[in-house]
């Protein structure tokens, strides 16, 4: 497996896994439960919906064996995995709730959001690509701060790096995805308005 030395964070639940893989996910469900219905909790609104949200995604992963398909770091593919899970209950809450009357107006406002939803798969992906392209510290630092919300002073101490360590990495991870976002914000931008 990629990433497979002591260095990784995952390292010891990759290494659980291929050994014993019953306590080795429960290893990845313990280091990664609560983190992700704190996030997916803040997505939805709900810390039940939440919960039930990432115990789906840990079933699912857990009854198709993806966990042994994760070769990248499984702190940002769980993370991803949730956020999405989030999105598609939020879209399934919104039309749930929808008139069912229809109309022209009701028509156009429809395909300006599938329009939206469409850019916001699209920046949803773009993004996962460029956090799959960052160095594995940088990315963890990143996701650690940006979507579970920790602190830097946090981030420092749970991976034993000092906190400027931690700011230059945020620094560089920001600095890449603007780069790689560049030619997508101003899409996003007429596709919103619009």
């Amino acid at each position: 497996m990629e990433n497979e030395s002591p260095s990784d964070p995952d390292w010891l639940i990759r290494r659980t896994l291929q050994q014993d893989p019953i306590k080795g996910f429960e290893l990845l469900y313990q280091r990664y439960y609560r983190p992700l219905c704190s996030h997916v909790a803040r997505l939805v609104y709900s810390r039940e919906i939440g919960e039930d949200l990432v115990g789906d995604l840990f079933y699912h992963l857990w009854q198709n064996n993806q966990y042994s398909q994760i070769s990248g770091s499984f702190r940002a593919y769980l993370f991803s995995a949730a956020r999405n899970r989030a999105i598609n209950y939020l879209r399934w809450e919104f039309n749930r709730t929808q008139p069912t009357e229809e109309s022209d107006l009701t028509d156009r406002i429809d395909s300006a959001e599938s329009d939206r939803d469409l850019a916001f798969e699209e920046l949803t992906v773009r993004i996962n690509r460029a956090l799959e392209a960052l160095p594995p510290q940088c990315r963890n630092v990143f996701i650690m701060s940006r979507f579970e919300g920790q602190k830097n002073t946090e981030i420092s101490s749970q991976l034993a790096i000092s906190v400027k360590t931690v700011e230059g990495h945020l620094t560089k991870a920001l600095a890449r995805l603007r780069q790689s976002l560049h030619d997508y914000w101003l899409i996003l931008l007429l596709f919103l308005v619009w």
